[in-house]
């Protein structure tokens, strides 16, 4: 397990950093959840929202799709299949990020 977390690491602070830049300017926290379905092939649904009521449209990006993909990839043949992904991202100052990570594993 640790040699996975070693290589997710850089994926989850990818899709962070990727979340960051999405998000408008004016939000200072945001929170990304992912909702994987595996039947025939894998499919994610991502949904982007303010904690804070902020109602702005905020559609995933090439590079948070892209990264999102990697982890996918990452996880393929392991035994825990990730069924869902919270990311959260605040601004604790300026130009300051901080992000959390949280996954739910299919039973």
């Amino acid at each position: 397990m640790t040699d996975l977390v070693a290589l997710q690491a850089p994926i989850d602070y990818e899709i962070a950093n990727a979340l960051i830049i999405a998000t408008p300017e004016t939000w200072q926290t945001a929170k990304m959840i992912v909702t994987r379905t595996v039947i025939e092939h894998d499919r994610l649904e991502i949904s982007i929202t303010n904690p804070d009521g902020m109602k702005d449209v905020v559609l995933p990006t090439e590079e948070i799709n892209s990264a999102l993909w990697q982890l996918v990839s990452l996880h393929h043949g392991r035994s825990q299949l990730w069924v869902k992904a919270v990311y959260s991202v605040a601004m604790i100052e300026t130009d300051q990020w901080r992000y959390s990570a949280s996954f739910e594993y299919a039973k």
